[in-house]
């Protein structure tokens, strides 16, 4: 059988030809919703350049550092779209750091060529440190007051609430806090013997086993004679303390930091034994403003509403608008009543707007008549509480349809603050010391706002 060779094919495809397009300043490396988001937060951030500088100003505040000399490092810019970046993600800096090196997208973002080196963790975080919680309360401001957030929400509704922001403790308890402040304690004694040669008794096994007693124990016939005990070996902790603190002032061999932590652990732990007396043994009532409910983080309250099981670290009010931006956000320090704080937070978002909102809609904990009244003086067309605490609902509202459409709406504020703390890391703060608790909070809260400015000039919500 004799096949027939095939004819070659003469035929051709004709050529497509395209014109480049020029490239933008980001151009996301892929199509999708996360890139966008950051395309729409890109051109914002470009058009405010004040919030650059202002960050440039915290970078360079130090003594004698200059931006035209030493080696080159991470602009301010670099710096305020990682902090973004980092409460878009809710991700560690730990974790961020190799996802800059191997992410396109988020390398165009904050503005690193492929050629450059990427920053290490330890960067990231000494830079980000060095932006004052007041500069990112600024940019907070400048981000409800922009143009662009100005295209979305018309300020004419304020939706007000409060949550808590946990601290990085573990539950306290008395037990737990004499254990940290002997074990602390016995560290810094020990790097001074290694470093200087002083001297001192350790008493960890003995308290170990205590803390581990009163851990297990059942009865209250049994913890409190381990109590008594655990005291009696912090007091012989404390009696160490002071020895070698004397010793390394006598040396003056120069270790301010080692001093400093000793008598600072050393002032924590004769709270704990004073607090832990007073509650334990002697069975005193001990305020909750005279406590204290960690040694690391020294300022945490403790905040407990109705029955509920109490948190511990800081009380957060919201004001939301319409649109779903954060118009306002307060750090509190101890625990206000929710009822002190209405006319307060009123007043910041009348100060924003330049008048009073229209609809003010709160939790039931806010009402009072002086508020209502005090919110009427402000402005406040209707000023609707979800429980009416002897409040006539037209009193409120004007009418009783207005006010159960109004009281609907106060929903919103409750799925803002879920978000905040689902998708923004407002679950619990992961930074030291009350500064920074505040740039951490202030900081997400700058991220959520242009996280969602971004999905509304992208038309993603």
């Amino acid at each position: 059988m004799v096949t027939k060779p095939l004819k070659p094919k003469t035929e051709t495809s004709p050529v497509r030809t395209t014109i480049a397009k020029q490239a933008d300043l980001f151009a996301p490396a892929v199509d999708h919703r996360l890139s966008k988001e950051l395309g729409q937060i890109h051109e914002v951030l470009i058009a405010h350049p004040e919030w650059i500088r202002w960050v440039h100003r915290d970078l360079t505040r130090a003594q004698g550092v200059s931006a035209r000399k030493g080696r080159s490092g991470m602009s301010a810019s670099m710096v305020l779209r990682v902090g973004l970046l980092k409460h878009r993600l809710d991700m560690s800096l730990r974790r961020l750091a190799p996802l800059l090196a191997d992410s396109l997208s988020l390398r165009e973002f904050v503005g690193l060529a492929s050629w450059d080196p990427t920053p290490k963790r330890s960067t990231l975080q000494e830079n980000l440190a060095k932006i004052r919680p007041e500069t990112w309360g600024k940019i907070l401001r400048g981000t409800v007051v922009s143009d662009e957030a100005q295209a979305f929400e018309d300020y004419n509704e304020a939706r007000i609430d409060c949550t808590v922001v946990a601290t990085n403790i573990h539950e306290p308890s008395d037990s737990s806090l004499l254990w940290d402040c002997v074990r602390v304690l016995t560290r810094l004694m020990r790097d001074s013997r290694d470093s200087l040669a002083v001297e001192f008794e350790d008493h960890r096994k003995a308290a170990k086993r205590l803390h581990t007693k009163i851990y297990w124990a059942r009865k209250k016939a049994q913890r409190v004679p381990a109590y008594r005990a655990f005291l009696e070996v912090a007091a012989k902790v404390d009696v160490e303390v002071a020895r070698v603190v004397r010793q390394l002032e006598a040396l003056r061999l120069g270790c301010p930091h080692l001093l400093e932590e000793l008598r600072a652990y050393q002032g924590f732990l004769v709270r704990v034994m004073d607090q832990t007396r007073r509650r334990v043994v002697e069975g005193e009532t001990v305020p909750a403003h005279e406590k204290l409910f960690s040694i690391f983080e020294p300022e945490t309250d403790m905040i407990a509403k109705g029955r509920r099981r109490p948190q511990f670290g800081h009380k957060v009010a919201i004001t939301a608008g319409r649109s779903g931006l954060v118009l306002d956000c307060v750090i509190e320090r101890g625990n206000p009543a929710d009822v002190t704080l209405t006319l307060r937070q009123l007043e910041r978002v009348t100060e924003i707007r330049g008048e009073a909102p229209r609809d003010a809609i709160l939790d039931g904990g806010f009402a009072s008549r002086a508020n209502l009244e005090g919110a009427k003086a402000l402005g406040v067309e209707r000023c609707v509480f979800s429980k009416s605490q002897g409040l006539s609902k037209e009193e409120m509202a004007g009418s009783r349809r207005t006010f159960g459409r109004l009281k609907n709406r106060r929903a919103g504020i409750e799925g803002i603050i879920s978000r905040l703390k689902r998708a923004f890391g407002l679950r619990r703060c992961t930074w030291k010391g009350w500064r920074r608790f505040q740039s951490y909070v202030w900081s997400a809260v700058v991220a959520a706002n242009l996280t969602k400015l971004g999905r509304l000039r992208a038309g993603l919500t």
